[in-house]
C-alpha cells in the first residue's frame, strides 16, 4: 500500500516517531526526510540537544512541525553527574538556530536530580531567565520530577514527595512570571512507584484503578532500594553487564563521567557488544 493509500485507509497524516531517545537514531534526517517526502506529518517528542541538527529540524518544519522540545534536563553541573555532558553555550546555540528557523522552543527541564541543591535550583532558574530572553514569547518551559528508571543508574533511588513538592515551590518562585509548566510531586510519585516497584505493587494498582489511594500508602514503596537487594526487574536482560550499572551509579556520586562509546571507544557496558564482532 502507498503512503497515500495508507492515509486514505487510516484517515491520518502524521506520524510520530516514539522512543526513549528517537533523536539517536543514526540516520534520522534521513527517515524524516523520507516520511516528509511521502507527504506525511512528522513530529517528535523532546529531543537530546546535542542530536539537533539544523538538517533534522529542516525536515520537521517541513513535517509541519511549529514548536520543537529539547531537553536541557538541568544545569551544567548536574547534567555532568548524570553523564550528559551538555554545555549551555551548546543549548544556547541550538535554541538560536531553531528560533532563527522560525520554531517556537519548547525546554524540558527536570528536578531532583541527585545531589541536587538551591544552587543549582538558583542556576537552573538563571539558565531559563537567560533563554526566555533570546526571544521573548518564543521559549516555554517544562519542569518534572526526576523519575528513577529500571537498567539505568539511578534505579536505587528513591522518591520523597514531601521534599519535591518544595524544591517545585522553591523553583517556582524563582521563575514567576516565566512561561513555565511545572510538574506535579504527587504524580512524581506515583510514576516512581510504577517505574521501580515489583509484584508488591499489583494489589495497589488495583486499589487505585477502582477508588483513590492515599498518597501515604503510595509512598509506602517509594524508598531506595537496597544496592544489595536482588531488583524485580533481575530476570529482565536488557544485555548489560551486571555490575555495570553500579559502577556508573559509584561514578555518579563521585562526579565521574563516562565517555560516549561513539566518541571514545567501547566501554564494555554490555555482555556482548555488537562494536566487538567482526
Amino acid at each position: 500500500m502507498t503512503s497515500q493509500g495508507g492515509c486514505e485507509a487510516t484517515g491520518y497524516g502524521k506520524v510520530s516517531l516514539i522512543g526513549a531517545a528517537a533523536s539517536d537514531y543514526s540516520r534520522i534526517d534521513e527517515l524524516c526526510n523520507e516520511l516528509v517526502d511521502m507527504g506525511l506529518m512528522v513530529s517528535m517528542p523532546s529531543l537530546r540537544i546535542e542530536s539537533v541538527t539544523p538538517e533534522l529540524m529542516e525536515s520537521l518544519i517541513r513535517g509541519g512541525l511549529k514548536t520543537i522540545t529539547m531537553a536541557p534536563e538541568s544545569t551544567m553541573k548536574l547534567r555532568d553527574r548524570l553523564n550528559k555532558p551538555i554545555t549551555d553555550s551548546m543549548v544556547f546555540e541550538k535554541t538560536r538556530k531553531a528560533l532563527e528557523m522560525g520554531l517556537r522552543v519548547k525546554m524540558y527541564f527536570l528536578i531532583g536530580a541527585p545531589g541536587e541543591t538551591r544552587e543549582d535550583l538558583e542556576e537552573m532558574a538563571r539558565l531559563m531567565r537567560d533563554l526566555s530572553e533570546m526571544r521573548r514569547g518564543r521559549v516555554s518551559f517544562s519542569v518534572n520530577p526526576l523519575i528513577p528508571k529500571p537498567h539505568t543508574p539511578l534505579q536505587w533511588e528513591g522518591y520523597d514527595a514531601r521534599e519535591m513538592k518544595q524544591r517545585i515551590r522553591f523553583l517556582g518562585r524563582l521563575v514567576r512570571g516565566l512561561p513555565v509548566r511545572m510538574g506535579s510531586p504527587r504524580g512524581g510519585l506515583i510514576q516512581h512507584v510504577l517505574s521501580t516497584g515489583g509484584p508488591e505493587i499489583g494489589k495497589l494498582i488495583e486499589r487505585a484503578s477502582l477508588s483513590g489511594v492515599p498518597v501515604r500508602e503510595w509512598e509506602a514503596h517509594a524508598g531506595p532500594r537496597d544496592p544489595a537487594a536482588r531488583l524485580p526487574w533481575h530476570n529482565i536482560s536488557v544485555g548489560l553487564r551486571e555490575d555495570f550499572l553500579m559502577e556508573e551509579y559509584i561514578k555518579m556520586k563521585d562526579d565521574r563521567l563516562t565517555p560516549w562509546c561513539e566518541e571514545s571507544g567501547c566501554y564494555g557496558c554490555m555482555d556482548s557488544c555488537p562494536s566487538l564482532r567482526h
